[in-house]
């Protein structure tokens, strides 16, 4: 520790000599945007030999002359030499992030110390920067306030394929968090705001090409600075994000994405469909066959006690406001209209396990399934937990629906099957096979030609229509739902209903108090209607429902709930959308377009 206090005294010693003070917030500034500019250079360098820096007289020699251009200095200026020999020799500003020494072919070596270093001020150069690139700016009617800041061709280059780039993930991500960070501590300059809006705009081009997948974490994480209008500039990247589906509409161009053949549809006949497969939930003037006292949007959630999982529990009332749901999960032709790069990067996949045409879209993460709702329009969202089992029940209780199976003491069991093979999954399970008998309906779709071991087309007759008129919701493709996965969810909704929610640690229940909290509240349980909420703000991991092909019965019950990470891309996984009836005030999706993950 005195060693390090002596260096830092002699350091700051050396800058009073050279007229630098040290503790001016300005001065750091200076070397901030200095960093944040060198490792922007860098980063942009296709071509250099190594990853966090560069080597030889002549790289390092053009690396500064760039620095000093892009932070509008000149490099054959005395004061700008003095800074770039103070800020290499300096601790205190650098943290000794940046070195200079011979490499092993003995040629001189500039670099950064890390590159999760790098990535992150050239991050910070994409949120906040004194770049002359950015400093096309047109400004508002009052002349005061920055409306607009304009890049210039090369630098827009590189922000437009850096940002399909996989390498650049994490400077992305700086650039937001670091945005995010730096609003809770100062007020941002609107000259900042605009160049962060600038850069962040990129994420929503469409790929130059269908090599790269769409970078739809970035596009979610970011999301709320445009929607909630955080930054300049935000109506004109949502409408232009929009634009590119009603353009499709209207086009009569070939299949984007058709790298099978297997397609003669055009993409206006593509999108047009996918608009109009949605049901209303409930249908119009429906009424509950055996309980027509009851509100039309209220179902039971959940398994009843010794039945399923214990996340299942408690059964219990949930009123969901009117919506429409996709009747199948959008298919691949579908989904490649928003990302062609799907079907390229996917090739094996789609070939393996969804060849036919009309199957479901796989290799697809919660993050491209929220972004692809988002960019058909604000109406559209991926389902919540709620009115995912809602249109799975299509109007039955508990698991009385299409596909009548539960778990109950490790055993399979089931009840009348209303429509015999309704579902693919996986039926010749070492595990399950000494309960399913050969005459069962559900062993019998094993003869299914194309539902063994893969997907199948999603209006094929295997995928039962249900009484609201939707297919496929057991079996075929898991499918992701709006929220946070969260083990007591059911529990907690409950609590929150009766105001009991404030006198509850949840961080503290587990499985047992979890019984006993529930016990407390058993006897409410049958007069009380909880609201269908998104229920937890955060989490690891998103829901899942309706089982797959490649798992047993008992994970395709309707009640049965699964989670994933969110940035999951496997042959199993797809997703259908909801869709907000005009006349619905809520925002079905207003917390997740502000969460941060």
């Amino acid at each position: 520790m005195h060693e390090h206090l002596t260096r830092r005294a002699a350091e700051h010693r050396e800058l009073r000599e050279l007229g630098i003070d040290a503790k001016d917030p300005n001065t750091r500034v200076k070397w901030r945007r200095m960093l944040a500019a060198i490792a922007f250079e860098i980063m942009s360098q296709k071509d250099r030999e190594h990853d966090c820096g560069v080597s030889g007289d002549d790289a390092i020699l053009n690396l500064q002359r760039n620095v000093a251009t892009r932070l509008d200095r000149s490099a054959d200026d005395d004061q700008w030499r003095l800074d770039w020999t103070v800020l290499q020799k300096v601790s205190d500003f650098t943290d000794r992030c940046l070195t200079e020494t011979n490499d092993v072919a003995g040629s001189n070596f500039f670099c950064f110390s890390h590159r999760g270093i790098m990535e992150f001020y050239c991050g910070v150069h994409l949120a906040t920067n004194q770049d002359p690139q950015w400093r096309n700016v047109s400004n508002s009617a009052e002349g005061d306030s920055l409306s607009e800041v304009e890049l210039q061709p090369q630098t827009r280059g590189i922000l437009e394929e850096s940002a399909f780039d996989p390498s650049w993930y994490w400077t992305w991500r700086f650039a937001i968090d670091f945005s995010e960070v730096q609003r809770t501590k100062t007020i941002r300059s609107p000259e900042d705001e605009a160049i962060l809006g600038q850069s962040l705009a990129q994420l929503f081009n469409r790929s130059p090409s269908e090599e790269h997948l769409r970078p739809t974490e970035l596009m979610h994480r970011c999301w709320h600075f445009f929607s909630e209008n955080k930054l300049p500039n935000c109506a004109n990247v949502i409408a232009n994000f929009h634009s590119e589906f009603a353009r499709l509409c209207d086009e009569e161009a070939p299949m984007v994405g058709d790298t099978t053949g297997c397609f003669d549809h055009s993409s206006e006949i593509i999108a047009r469909k996918l608009v109009e497969n949605f049901q209303r939930c409930p249908p119009p003037d429906w009424k509950h066959p055996t309980d027509s006292e009851r509100h039309p949007s209220v179902f039971w959630m959940g398994s009843p006690m010794g039945i399923g999982d214990g996340n299942e529990h408690p059964r219990h009332l949930v009123k969901v406001q009117p919506f429409e749901m996709q009747a199948t999960p959008v298919t691949k032709e579908q989904y490649w209209l928003f990302d062609p790069a799907n079907a390229v990067v996917y090739k094996n996949l789609y070939s393996k396990y969804a060849s036919e045409a009309q199957c479901p879209a796989i290799g697809v993460s919660w993050f491209d399934s929220m972004m692809f709702a988002r960019w058909l329009g604000p109406e559209y969202s991926l389902p919540s937990e709620a009115q995912w089992e809602f249109a799975c029940h299509g109007g039955r209780d508990g698991e009385q629906d299409r596909f009548g199976v539960f778990w109950m003491e490790g055993e399979v069991k089931h009840f009348e099957t209303l429509h015999p093979g309704c579902a693919n999954f996986r039926c010749n399970s070492q595990r399950y096979k000494k309960f399913l008998q050969r005459d069962d309906p559900f062993v019998a779709l094993g003869e299914h030609p194309n539902g063994v071991g893969k997907t199948i087309p999603v209006f094929d007759s295997v995928n039962a229509e249900s009484d609201f008129h939707i297919r496929g919701m057991h079996g075929n493709v898991w499918e992701w739902c709006l929220d946070w996965f969260d083990d007591s969810a059911y529990l907690k909704r409950l609590y929150q209903t009766l105001n009991l929610d404030d006198k509850v640690d949840w961080s503290t229940v587990d499985q047992n108090r979890r019984r006993d909290f529930l016990r407390a509240v058993a006897d409410l349980i049958p007069s009380t209607i909880c609201e269908a909420a998104i229920d937890s703000p955060v989490g690891s991991t998103r829901v899942l429902r309706g089982g797959s092909w490649n798992r047993e019965a008992v994970f395709c019950r309707s009640a049965y709930r699964f989670s994933e990470y969110p940035d999951l891309r496997v042959s199993f996984i797809g997703f259908r959308l909801c869709r907000e009836l005009e006349s619905n005030s809520i925002e079905l999706s207003s917390q997740i377009d502000s969460e941060s993950l």
